[in-house]
């Protein structure tokens, strides 16, 4: 069986003798400061494996091949095997956690949960969409559970360790595999025979977004009662049916802000969000920005592309 490993190792960064401690117990090293570190510069990294980046205090910026990303504590950056990835932190010393995961452990386990048909890119190994994804209550507390039995040496230790890095690993590829994906799977999946009994439901989610929808209302469409449509469309589709609708209509709303002036507070009414704060903080589960914070940054994309238009012409 693999041995914990507890080491310390310098922070690569010319004006910094900071260290970073690191963890090691089979698929998973944990990198964690020790103290914040100063990162006057831009360090640029490039592995082979899986890296999930967790802010403690406020990163400057965070940047994978050039994609610039506004990291927050309280969420999670992945980053991909082969990806160049930067972080900088300007004059403010930062503090991070990394969750390193060995490729061919992490793409086991993601072909395991049958979810390989999301991978994107042209990376050998499935590939997460480089965002900013928020971290659940489960995802810190058992971050904070690993940290600990690294530290304390209990009886158990070293298979306490590899089962909570399997179930931390299995949180992180629920959290940051793209939910807004989830609603264009499960049309796809309505092809075959087995989703067709739902085809009703789900054409009437979709032309009644913008109205109240029970449980109720559903099941009786489907013709099951209540708990027996939950269960069986749960089953098919691998998410509730509040979810699958609730992701029908952040679709939606992502749509109408990149399409359409109007208020947010308008295409929350529209999308089936009876107040703006619901809707706001719904939005930014599902995407890691706020409804404002989408439409902004959607426009300051197509002035980008204008303007590099322009410049070659």
């Amino acid at each position: 069986m693999p041995r914990v490993n507890n080491k310390t190792i310098t922070f690569a960064q010319e004006s910094s003798t900071e260290k970073v401690s690191v963890m090691t117990h089979g698929p998973l090293d944990v990198l964690l400061t020790t103290d914040p570190v100063n990162v006057a510069g831009e360090i640029k990294n490039c592995h082979d494996h899986y890296e999930f980046f967790f802010p403690i205090n406020t990163v400057q910026r965070i940047s994978i091949e050039n994609k610039c990303i506004d990291c927050q504590p309280g969420q999670i950056v992945p980053i991909n095997p082969g990806q160049q990835h930067s972080f900088f932190g300007g004059d403010k010393a930062v503090s991070f956690i990394v969750f390193r995961y060995d490729s061919a452990y992490l793409t086991e386990l993601i072909q395991s949960m049958e979810l390989s048909e999301q991978a994107t890119g042209s990376f050998s190994h499935p590939a997460f969409v480089s965002e900013a994804y928020p971290v659940s209550s489960g995802i810190q507390t058992l971050s904070a559970r690993i940290i600990r039995e690294f530290d304390e040496y209990k009886a158990g230790r070293d298979r306490m360790l590899l089962s909570l890095a399997e179930v931390l690993g299995i949180l992180l590829v629920r959290t940051c595999y793209s939910r807004r994906n989830t609603a264009v799977e499960g049309k796809q999946l309505m092809q075959s025979e087995r989703y067709l009994r739902f085809r009703q439901v789900i054409d009437y989610m979709q032309t009644h977004l913008d109205q109240k929808i029970t449980i109720d209302d559903l099941a009786q469409i489907a013709g099951m009662n209540r708990y027996h449509f939950i269960r069986t469309f749960k089953s098919a589709f691998l998410q509730s049916p509040y979810d699958y609708l609730t992701d029908l209509r952040i679709e939606r709303a992502a749509q109408l802000l990149k399409e359409d002036t109007l208020p947010a507070s308008e295409i929350a009414s529209m999308c089936g969000f009876f107040s703006a704060s619901r809707f706001s903080a719904a939005f930014k589960l599902a995407t890691g920005d706020t409804p404002t914070q989408y439409r902004n940054k959607y426009r300051a994309g197509l002035a980008s592309e204008k303007e590099r238009g322009n410049i070659r012409r």
